[in-house]
């Protein structure tokens, strides 16, 4: 067996265990923009050129990504997630790889995002691939 086929009979009888232990599949829910799509060099690129006169580099090291900015840029920069299109965004390519393997071995796979930032109510406004 492969050091891949290894782990994936592992991962199996893990989700086997948790089955008969919990009458159910395990739960794995992952975050959309950051783990499964690149995120930050995508809405970086839209944001400066929507705002070129509000210029921001990164890294973001704070879920809010306008901590430490001024007021004008970092309203600049909400905006400009709520008008970057989504579905521009690429999956890294070990997601792709990874998640069908997480699935087919029983793991009950969901995706996650966080909700808009002018609307909590609404769940997400993001359309992704």
């Amino acid at each position: 067996m492969t050091p891949i086929e290894i782990q994936t009979a592992k991962l199996r009888a893990a989700v086997d265990a948790f089955q008969a232990q919990f009458g159910r599949a395990p739960r794995a829910a992952f975050d959309a923009d950051g783990v499964i799509y690149p995120f930050e060099e995508t809405y970086l690129a839209h944001h400066n050129k929507e705002n070129p006169d509000l210029p921001v580099t990164g890294p973001f090291t704070k879920f809010d990504v306008g901590y430490g900015l001024d007021e004008k840029t970092a309203e600049a920069l909400q905006e400009s997630m709520r008008t970057l299109d989504w579905s521009t965004l690429t999956p890294h390519p070990a997601a792709l790889a990874l998640i069908p393997v997480i699935i087919d071995a029983g793991v009950d796979v969901s995706v996650a995002t966080s909700h808009r930032t002018d609307n909590v109510y609404q769940p997400s406004a993001k359309v992704y691939q």
